[in-house]
């Protein structure tokens, strides 16, 4: 689709000071976090899995319950290694969105990321012998600062079933596999107090030689924002006509014609570097409490 010239030289496109009403951020903060076992415990079976097969648009379709507090998933006896396949994001819910007791004007947000993914498992020849639906959840809290309850009812065709102004959550994340493992249970067969993966101490460690879980370790990226609708006045250079819609039906597109027409993005393999998603010096997260300093 071809650029909107706004012909900002001609009189007719001359700025002009108009009303909108928007969902406008009040605050906004960013989370990256590596979720190892201990976050989020051992694999879990996913009896409601999500289509994740689509890598290039990275799409995942909702599906039945979105939950994962099915049992921890045993692996087969004869599995020696174990890999991940159709990997995404479940679902992002707010479980609580409170108003917080120290601070006015902020809400603390309940968060819970849940993935989904498949487990390949592996025997001693490199063999694949079971294929299991898998999934994790983490469950986090953020305060934003949302601005003070307004004491009003609001209908709007818009956005039907809002009654108030917010404010809204919104949330978006992207997460990866970073590693996957079998889990082997181990006792120690002492009491100096170590722990059951790491006897040392001169104790005598007892390893079972059948895995008995999985481990995976996922590193997460989100950003969250809380939303308020609001009028704002703006610059407008009036209408602007969008282009026709083309026909590229494979009957009368040559795919390779269409391919070497477009323009190399260049975007697509450089990092955005101006974008900043709040004011944060530390260049740390937490995850959990203040998420950021309010901008």
């Amino acid at each position: 689709m071809a650029n909107i010239d706004l012909c900002n030289n001609c009189p007719a496109f001359q700025p002009k000071l108009e009303c909108i009403s928007i969902p406008k951020i009040f605050d906004q903060c960013r989370l990256q976090v590596c979720l190892t076992p201990n976050d989020i415990g051992s694999a879990r079976a996913d009896f409601s899995p999500v289509n994740c097969n689509n890598k290039n648009t990275c799409q995942c379709q909702m599906n039945g319950r979105q939950s994962c507090s099915s049992e921890v998933i045993v692996p087969p006896q004869n599995a020696v290694s174990v890999t991940v396949e159709n990997f995404c994001i479940k679902s992002m819910n707010v479980l609580s969105k409170t108003k917080s007791a120290f601070r006015r004007g902020f809400f603390d947000l309940n968060i819970r990321f849940i993935f989904s993914y498949t487990l390949v498992f592996y025997n001693s020849d490199n063999m694949e012998i079971n294929r299991i639906a898998a999934c994790s959840s983490f469950t986090t809290t953020v305060s934003l600062f949302g601005g003070d309850d307004i004491c009003v009812a609001t209908f709007n065709e818009l956005y039907n079933g809002i009654t108030a102004n917010g404010p809204f959550v919104s949330i978006e994340g992207s997460a990866m596999p970073l590693t996957v493992d079998l889990r082997y249970p181990c006792s120690c067969n002492c009491g100096c107090g170590c722990s059951d993966s790491n006897c040392g101490c001169g104790c005598d460690c007892t390893c079972s030689t059948s895995p008995s879980a999985v481990d995976i370790t996922i590193g997460l990226f989100a950003v969250v924002k809380l939303l308020r609708l609001s009028n704002l006045s703006v610059n407008s250079y009036g209408n602007c006509m969008p282009c026709e819609c083309s026909d590229l039906s494979p009957d009368n597109v040559n795919p390779c014609d269409f391919f070497d027409s477009l323009t190399f993005p260049t975007d697509l393999f450089a990092p955005q570097t101006n974008y900043k998603p709040c004011c944060d010096t530390s260049g740390n997260t937490p995850t959990s409490g203040s998420c950021c300093e309010t901008c």
